[in-house]
């Protein structure tokens, strides 16, 4: 019996094969991950009826190919192993062999650049993040990452030259993407099986380019779209496809992968739109990926981040209009349309951003994307999310804000000067209201101006206070009630933080705003130069401690602005995370506020 690869009597002779040769899809190589437990499909091309047998761990599957020669074996009920064998295929006198293949946990990954980014080119942006790694070497976690060849058509296969299946090892992680990174490494330490990632993320891409044409005709159909022509416009008229051009990535990053077993596939996109029906295009465009893969795989996308280059605001009109919330509200109205059920989740990374459309703490959203799919897919409840808005009502004088993800109930901390984060707007004039917390999952506003035309908003800006827990720590992700607009004044009005000299490239971050500390950091990326920070006292405060890594910062002394307004300046070093400034009377309230994990 000869192999596919090596036909060395017709190479001397130089005679052509008449039969079609024996051909595996790309995704099957050598080092790879099957899919335990559920269906492992394998497919492949051979001569039109053509019986083709497929060998591995101890079971045997045939199959036929058809009139196009595609032929596809099922394997079913596969149990987790971290022993590399040899997945066989035969066909006649032509055999395939795909070595050192483990079975275990299969999750897809895709999206536009902060999925796509690498580890590596993470650790250039951020410097910082190097020192956030951890471990490296996982063996039993290994990836597979495309490049983005967008396609006018879907491709059957994928042909890509050096792209291979490869082990996470200190060699080789920093060409993974990093949220799968740390998503595939955290799933591979607490279920102790192995882990395959096929990582398809493109930067810089919409959704519309993952989106298969079918879909967009039918929403057009549906009166809620545009058509697929009408996306299109003009750009097919050039010879070569763009990346965003409409269903340009589902041709080629989704359509020749399917039906390969996995469990899952985490999705961070959103950015680049489209702005109009976002929601309902995401909800149809998983629906047709799961019909294309054969079952409603477990699905979980991850939301848009805010800007902590700028402070919290710290008067009520100050809240400025940031568009990424309003993407955050689409997610979260995809998460009503899906259902809330045990397929899908909405992963909120609103709290960890930074001030750069690209951000740093990868680690924590891989590992909460796979706190969510322990939660969904592998029967461990984990607490991978805030609370979130599920209903709302008004009546005159009350509101009633009812949440999901609550742990053992909601958390209500006021922030710095007492600033309850929550902003009551009667389309006039903008003022903090307090909450009162009325049972584990429902929040009441109480005020004679209530009423259903009015609006009462929480996390409604760039970098607003976090005021709203559940019962582990995390922060709610961000909400309104009513009909107002949003206020919209200048965030930048009345700062807490600001730098006054340093290169004009550094970046502040202000990253962590509690009601006895606050933290933040300077990310001027490949600049090293040191910058001078200025600190506007809170009211409540009776001085001021800064401390990196635990070690007392030199500052200077407190005084007074023009204003009367206390401040104190240090000098902070770039990319350093995190300094924490806290008022040293309240020095333990300021310990127990403050989460490093988050910062």
């Amino acid at each position: 019996m000869r192999t596919i690869h090596i036909c060395l009597t017709c190479i001397l002779l130089g005679t052509a094969v008449q039969a079609a040769d024996l051909r595996l899809g790309f995704l099957f190589q050598d080092h790879m991950v099957m899919q335990r437990e559920i269906s492992a499909p394998v497919w492949g091309w051979a001569d039109p009826g053509q019986q083709v047998t497929v060998s591995f761990a101890g079971e045997t599957q045939t199959a036929t190919a058809d009139k196009d020669g595609y032929w596809i074996a099922m394997f079913k009920g596969l149990k987790a192993s971290d022993v590399g064998r040899v997945l066989r295929v035969t066909d006649g006198d032509q055999q395939i062999e795909r070595k050192d293949v483990l079975v275990g946990e299969v999750w897809f990954s895709a999206g536009q650049s902060n999925m796509a980014r690498s580890v590596g080119m993470d650790c250039k942006t951020f410097p910082v993040v190097a020192a956030r790694i951890g471990e490296t070497d996982f063996p039993d976690v290994r990836y597979i990452r495309f490049g983005g060849t967008p396609s006018r058509e879907p491709l059957k296969d994928r042909t890509d030259a050096g792209v291979s299946w490869k082990a996470m090892s200190d060699e080789t992680f920093l060409n993974s993407e990093a949220i799968p990174f740390f998503f595939g490494r955290q799933l591979n330490e607490d279920l102790d099986v192995p882990i395959g990632l096929v990582q398809v993320g493109v930067s810089g891409t919409t959704q519309t380019a993952w989106a298969s044409k079918e879909v967009l005709d039918r929403m057009h159909e549906d009166g809620i779209s545009k058509s697929f022509e009408e996306w299109t416009g003009k750009r097919a008229n050039l010879e070569t496809p763009k990346k965003n051009e409409p269903s340009v990535l589902f041709n080629s990053q989704i359509y020749p992968f399917a039906p390969f077993g996995m469990r899952g596939l985490i999705w961070h996109q959103g950015e680049a739109g489209p702005q109009e029906q976002h929601a309902e295009r995401m909800v149809e465009m998983l629906k047709s990926w799961r019909q294309l893969f054969g079952h409603d795989f477990i699905y979980l996308w991850g939301g848009m981040t805010r800007n902590a280059s700028k402070s919290p605001p710290l008067v009520p009109e100050a809240q400025g209009k940031f568009y990424r919330h309003m993407r955050n509200r689409q997610f979260m109205d995809a998460q009503k349309l899906f259902g809330y059920d045990s397929t899908s989740a909405f992963v909120d990374f609103y709290d960890l951003g930074n001030g750069y459309g690209h951000w740093g703490q990868k680690d924590i959203a891989g590992m909460r994307f796979a706190k969510a799919a322990l939660t969904l897919a592998y029967g461990q409840p984990q607490n991978f999310a805030g609370p979130q808005k599920i209903d709302a009502s008004i009546v005159p004088g009350k509101a009633t804000v009812s949440f999901t993800h609550v742990g053992e109930g909601l958390a209500y901390q006021p922030s710095l000067n007492g600033i309850s984060g929550f902003v009551f707007y009667d389309g006039k004039q903008a003022r903090w209201i307090e909450p009162r917390i009325e049972s584990p999952d429902t929040l009441v506003f109480e005020d004679p101006a209530i009423t259903p035309r009015t609006g009462i908003f929480y996390g409604w800006g760039g970098n607003p206070h976090e005021t709203l827990f559940n019962s582990e720590g995390l922060p709610s992700s961000s909400f309104m009630v009513g009909k107002s607009k949003q206020p919209g004044g200048d965030e930048g009005s009345v700062v807490l933080l600001d730098i006054v000299k340093g290169h004009k490239k550094a970046t502040l971050n202000v990253l962590h705003v509690r009601r006895h500390v606050v933290t933040c950091a300077i990310l001027p990326r490949k600049l090293n130069e040191n910058t001078t920070l200025r600190f506007y006292l809170p009211e409540e405060w009776s001085g001021v401690a800064v401390e990196l890594d635990g070690e007392k910062v030199k500052t200077g002394p407190v005084t007074r602005d023009e204003q009367g307004r206390r401040f104190m300046e240090f000098e902070a070093e770039a990319n350093r995370w995190s300094y924490m400034l806290y008022d040293p009377a309240r020095e333990a309230e300021a310990r127990e506020e403050v989460d490093f994990s988050r910062s």
